[in-house]
């Protein structure tokens, strides 16, 4: 009786897979296709194609973005009993530009775009800024008041600038109908609690960001990963997924 049962089981999956081994296949006619009309309309940017690259710029890093920069910059200053720091707005935004540069262009240390010899001297930042007033500034610029701490964010401190990019990237967005989200490397190599590594990435070390992009990689949306705090919020929610957040 076991043999038989067997037997009828083996002789069950032998016709199952002779009929998928015959089953029809596709058959390729030649002619014009028609591509399904989208329920989404198609994202329209053409009114950046006449931008420049500073207009799109600050499209994101606006006036209202350097006006705080500027004004807890100033509190900051005053914290530490300098009344007469004076830093405007075209201050930081020629700082912010430094910054740039220093980016792409490293040298040893930010004092060396100042440095008398050829070799590291860099003309264009020397001749926008003064060395001392840059390490000045680099010393009280601020993005957050300092007085008001929220234990729960370990980003407080630049949280009021990524609110004001989240904004930025929310008003320049042009509705589309495929969206992605994925996790996004910083690199960093300091000291901090929100630093991650994650081996076999290309970027080891730095701050994990969820981020919502187009198929086309325009950022929508964004979130620092922040460890336990991100898992305090996942269990007051009911696990529900980290998209969700991202709405």
């Amino acid at each position: 009786v076991e043999g038989s049962i067997i037997s009828e089981e083996a002789k069950s999956w032998i016709a199952q897979r002779i009929a998928e081994k015959s089953r029809d296949e596709p058959q390729w006619i030649s002619g014009d296709f028609e591509e399904s009309v989208s329920t989404f309309p198609k994202p329209n940017y053409s009114k950046y194609q006449e931008m420049s690259i500073t207009d799109i710029f600050k499209q994101f890093v606006n006036q209202r973005f350097i006006e705080h920069l500027v004004d807890e910059s100033r509190r900051y200053a005053l914290f530490l009993n300098y009344s007469d720091s004076n830093i405007t707005a075209d201050e930081i935004r020629c700082f912010i530009a430094i910054l740039f540069v220093s980016g792409y262009n490293d040298l040893p240390s930010k004092r060396h775009y100042w440095d008398s010899n050829d070799d590291m001297k860099n003309y264009a930042v020397s001749q926008s800024m003064r060395r001392d007033r840059f390490l000045q500034i680099c010393r009280f610029v601020h993005c957050s008041d300092n007085t008001k701490i929220d234990p729960n964010d370990k980003a407080w401190k630049i949280r009021p600038l990524m609110n004001m990019l989240k904004e930025s990237c929310a008003e320049n967005f042009e509705p589309e109908e495929h969206l992605s989200y994925d996790e996004s490397m910083i690199k960093y190599f300091g000291r901090h609690g929100c630093k991650q590594f994650i081996r076999g990435k290309p970027i080891k070390f730095g701050y994990k960001m969820w981020c919502v992009n187009t198929k086309d990689g325009y950022l929508v949306n964004f979130e620092l990963y922040q460890e336990k705090i991100q898992n305090q919020i996942m269990s007051m929610k009911n696990y529900l997924p980290v998209p969700y957040y991202l709405c």
